[in-house]
Order: structure tokens, then C-alpha cells, then sequence
């Protein structure tokens, strides 16, 4: 298949060019103008523009001409919508509508992919839990809303039949390449520069009581392939592995791979506020449809998150 990945330069992104070239599909990257792909990537065609701009979208649909589109791009990262609501809606929802409108237009025939988030769901009382694809919808925060925003035109365009529009719901991601905006690579960035003596041996952590659906990102790539592949045009699916497990269990995770003594230090700058206790999904809906499961063991994902930090560290002390 020829695939079109929008947000491709993203820490989602380039895992799924890996995985779509590794399985033989003619892959072809939309990133920003300043964005790069890593260099194992840089044969990958790469169309460069702005998902938010409909006459630089209607060229790279109409040169890529795609079977598949996986749709990637948006401001990803809550309190950067908090700081910038209107750039927020602008690319997670116009941008997303934009992209609907034209592929409905000139590629009616092809199937896309919307990724949305977990947190479109309701707060829920444990009770409530594993949230499933039915479980109330209910965003608490402006990216929520404008991916929210986003499902459920997404939806709309594919039950009127103007096009395949598919839709999943990711819970937490976790796995090499990812930014220190989150906490895996937090802790594991802490814990490389503590081995290298660029640090203290003292690891600073917010809250670790807190438990969440973490899924390694190269099985959460398996999962949108196989959605477009097998799923049903107008569905959503949550991508998840069906458990939960705590911040504390993922720092001790962490730590038992290290070669160094730290101590744990609770910070209360590095507390969010309000978070929910406890967070969770059902898979059930994809491993039914799509035969997906997660393949990747716990402990490999998170040998390989420090192994990513370790190597960025690695001879460098701004790290």
C-alpha cells in the first residue's frame, strides 16, 4: 500500500514509517518545513507543509495519491494547547477537517486513520473501569476538546459514507524516542545522566501513586496498520493493553536496570494537580476485529527507554 503519515517527524511518527517500511508498504512522510526524520529514514520521501493550509494539503494528496492515511499531526502535548488554544484548534481540529474534506474530495477511495486520545473519556470511578469504546465522553482540557473535536467528525464523514475514516483512542505511550515531556523518559533521562556523574544520584519524581494503561509505542504502530487493514470504516478503537500499572512501578522498573545508587527525591513542582487516581482501557474491541495484541514485554520497553537516554547521554553534558 502507499501510505501518507501526517506529524511524521513525530516520536509516534517515525515508528510507524519503520514499521510500514518494514512490511513493505510505500511509505511517504508529511512534516513542518523545519522538522527532520532520523537518519535510517532519510530515503523516506518527505513532503514538507502544514496540515492547517488546504492548498499545500490538496499537493501532497495529490502527489502522494495514497491508498492509506494515517493522520498524526497535532499539538500533542496538553499544556501546549493550554498556552495556545486557538493554534490548538486550529491544527487538531480544522486540520483534521481539512484533511477529511479534501482526501472526501480527490481520494474517496482511501482509508484514514484519525488518532485520537484516551483522554476524550470521562473522568471514571474505578468502578467504571476499563473504559471501553462506549464509556461516556467527557474532555476535560482543551486538547481533549479539539481531539474529541476531531473523532467525531471523523465519524460523521464516515457514516455518510464520503469516506473510510477510522478512529482510534491510544492510551499511554511509552518507548525509545520520546520527548522528556513525559514520564518514562523523564525518569530514564535522570537516571543515564546519574550513571554518567552529570547529575546528583538523587532522582527527582512528582506524585508515583497514580496508575495508568501504558503500551509500548512500536506495538500501538502494529495496531493503527492493522486497524486500516481490518477495521470498520466509522469504528473506534481503543488501543491499549488492558492493565494498569503505577508511576511507582514504572521508576522501580527503571531503577532495577540501573548500575547506580539513587536516592528518590518528591518534588512537589513536579505534582500535576488533579489528575485522576486510576486509568485504564479495554482491548477487547481490536483484538477482537483486528487480532491485535501487545508483543512487546514490560521489561524490554523499559531496557530499551534507558537505553535510548543512555545513548543521548552518552559524551554529552547538557544532556
Amino acid at each position: 500500500m502507499r501510505a501518507l503519515v501526517t506529524g511524521a517527524a513525530g516520536f509516534v511518527g517515525v515508528h510507524l514509517l519503520r514499521l510500514l517500511r518494514a512490511q513493505g508498504h510505500d511509505a511517504c512522510a508529511m512534516t513542518l518545513p523545519q522538522e527532520k526524520l532520523p537518519p535510517d529514514l532519510s530515503d523516506v520521501p518527505r513532503h514538507p507543509g502544514n496540515v492547517t493550509d488546504p492548498k499545500t494539503l490538496e499537493r501532497v494528496l495529490r502527489d502522494v495519491a495514497p491508498d492509506w492515511i494515517f493522520h498524526l499531526a497535532a499539538i500533542s502535548r496538553p499544556g501546549d494547547c493550554r498556552r495556545d488554544p486557538a493554534l490548538a484548534w486550529e491544527v487538531n481540529f480544522l486540520g483534521t477537517w481539512q484533511i477529511y474534506r479534501l482526501a472526501a474530495r480527490k481520494l474517496p477511495k482511501a482509508r484514514v486513520l484519525f488518532v485520537g486520545s484516551a483522554v476524550e473519556y470521562a473522568r471514571a470511578a474505578p468502578a467504571e473501569l476499563p473504559l471501553t469504546e462506549d464509556s461516556p465522553l467527557a474532555p476535560e482540557d482543551v486538547y481533549a476538546a479539539t481531539k474529541l473535536a476531531g473523532d467525531l467528525v471523523g465519524a460523521e464523514f464516515a457514516r455518510s459514507g464520503r469516506l473510510a475514516i477510522l478512529r482510534v483512542r491510544p492510551f499511554n505511550h511509552i518507548g525509545p524516542g520520546q520527548s522528556i515531556d513525559f514520564v518514562a523518559p523523564d525518569f530514564a533521562r535522570q537516571i543515564a545522566r546519574i550513571e554518567r556523574g552529570l547529575q546528583e544520584p538523587k532522582i527527582e519524581v512528582g506524585n508515583l501513586a497514580p496508575v495508568r494503561d501504558f503500551t509500548d509505542v512500536r506495538d500501538v504502530v502494529r495496531a493503527y496498520v492493522l486497524v486500516l487493514e481490518r477495521g470498520e470504516p466509522g469504528a473506534v478503537y481503543n488501543v491499549c493493553s488492558g492493565a494498569g500499572r503505577s508511576v511507582r512501578e514504572l521508576l522501580d522498573g527503571l531503577l532495577r536496570l540501573s548500575t547506580a545508587k539513587i536516592e528518590v527525591v518528591v518534588s512537589e513542582r513536579r505534582e500535576r494537580k488533579d489528575e485522576p487516581d486510576i486509568i485504564f482501557g479495554s482491548a477487547r474491541a481490536i483484538q477482537a476485529v483486528c487480532g491485535w495484541t501487545p508483543e512487546i514485554p514490560w521489561e524490554q520497553t523499559l531496557s530499551d527507554v534507558l537505553a535510548d537516554w543512555r545513548s543521548r547521554c552518552a559524551g554529552t553534558a547538557g544532556t
